[in-house]
């Protein structure tokens, strides 16, 4: 099988897909997008969709000047091989943005999958037919409004809620306290405050989290701050999450994991690498 082309849509909401929510600088983000779709010479097509932060028109620039080239005329079933060779040629010539790679590789998983006439979950090896999910939010503009999300998303059947905060400590805290205070003792709650704080911000924070009882602390400092990250996880009892926006998975993942850096890892497929990347990171 080859990969006989790739279209490469840049896509933008025509209005904001943010009501009552924004992002940490107060603006409403568009959701800009690609959507990138392989064709190959069996007549199997994929698409998958690719970040583009704020700015479609740069990623499908980047897409089309760096990933297009490199896939067309490849068998998407010789994925370890385009992973390997893509991560020389990036640090050769192209250092492209981290969530750039991952979509190519993700349509690569697809087609082979197709092909195997097995859904990608099978494909890689399954082991359950359901997982849980969880309600996220945003940054909301007031506490209660946090506390009124979380228990909507209860309200829908959801197990578990995650706030984003603005990054504010003592407005932080107190939303925290109130959607625990909402939705009860036996529904999870997660925080991701997004790195604002300083060390011994995030440790009393961490603290504070304790007591509520929440599920795991995400990113109360910055991924590459190693050295704090590692002290925050040795004091605290509440799991420590990162590695999300890290460059170079799985390498960089698996330095964080063999040096405990964090208790637990992120990797979303289309920011990591790839499902190539992210199985080594499982593994």
């Amino acid at each position: 099988m080859k990969i006989t082309n790739i279209e490469i849509r840049m896509c933008r909401h025509k209005e904001s897909v943010m009501k009552d929510s924004e992002m940490r600088d107060g603006k409403k983000s568009d959701l800009e997008f690609l959507v990138i779709t392989f064709h190959t010479d069996e007549g199997l097509s994929s698409s998958t969709f690719g970040f583009a932060g704020r700015g479609a028109e740069m990623a499908g620039e980047i897409a089309n000047s760096i990933f297009k080239p490199f896939f067309i005329g490849r068998d998407p079933l010789y994925r370890e091989k385009h992973w390997h060779e893509y991560r020389m040629a990036d640090r050769w010539w192209n250092h492209a943005p981290i969530y750039s790679y991952g979509p190519f590789d993700i349509n690569c998983w697809l087609l082979s999958s197709m092909q195997a006439g097995q859904p990608l979950y099978k494909y890689l090896g399954a082991y359950r037919d359901k997982v849980p999910i969880y309600g996220s939010s945003l940054v909301l503009k007031t506490p209660e409004a946090y506390a009124k999300e979380a228990l909507e998303y209860k309200e829908k059947g959801f197990n578990a809620y995650k706030l984003h905060p603005p990054g504010k400590y003592d407005f932080d805290l107190e939303a925290h306290t109130k959607v625990r205070e909402a939705v009860g003792d036996d529904f999870k709650l997660m925080s991701d405050p997004v790195a604002p704080y300083t060390f011994e911000q995030a440790l009393r924070f961490g603290r504070e989290l304790e007591k509520l009882n929440y599920y795991w602390y995400e990113e109360p400092l910055f991924d590459e701050n190693f050295h704090n990250l590692r002290e925050l996880t040795r004091i605290l009892d509440i799991p420590i999450i990162g590695t999300e926006v890290i460059a170079k998975h799985p390498y960089s993942v698996a330095e964080c994991i063999s040096t405990r850096v964090v208790d637990m890892v992120r990797a979303d497929v289309s920011w990591s690498g790839g499902i190539t990347a992210t199985m080594k990171t499982a593994h």
